[in-house]
């Protein structure tokens, strides 16, 4: 693209990259690895991780687990709603695609992001549905208010 340049470093090329959106056969590699793989593996992994849980200890469902992997769910659908506006925020806008934000996107994201999840899948929460309801409604609730402010 003609969002280009070099920084005269090939170690900063490689690193922050040398192209703000890269195409490879008419596909936006950094929508793609950024949008629709990180958040699509994020967005799956939360439900994965409950049933895990559920078949592990024998069809008990972690309630804590459940609405955790809700929240994740609900969050990621606003996202998706979201994403041009994601794609026009400033890091997306200045980053160029380069290993660093790629590594985030397909490393950092599915690893970090999700961990919570996964240590849950082998340590239930032990929350009942009524605190684990009452915990994800308040999140809701703190979510619509930054929302709406």
């Amino acid at each position: 693209t003609q969002d280009n340049g070099s920084s005269g470093s090939w170690v900063k090329d490689y690193l922050w990259g040398t192209e703000l959106y890269p195409r490879v056969f008419g596909l936006d590699l950094k929508r793609f690895i950024n949008c629709r793989f990180s958040m699509t593996f994020w967005q799956l992994a939360g439900f994965s991780f409950c049933y895990r849980s559920y078949i592990l200890h024998g069809n008990v469902m972690d309630w804590g687990l459940f609405f955790a992997a809700l929240s994740q769910y609900l969050y990621l659908v606003k996202f998706f709603l979201w994403e041009m506006g994601y794609m026009r925020s400033i890091d997306i806008i200045v980053d160029r695609a380069g290993y660093e934000i790629q590594w985030g996107c397909l490393v950092w994201v599915p690893a970090v992001y999700t961990f919570h999840s996964r240590f849950t899948v082998q340590n239930p929460s032990g929350l009942s549905f009524g605190m684990a309801l009452a915990i994800f409604i308040l999140s809701m609730a703190g979510g619509l208010l930054n929302y709406a402010a």
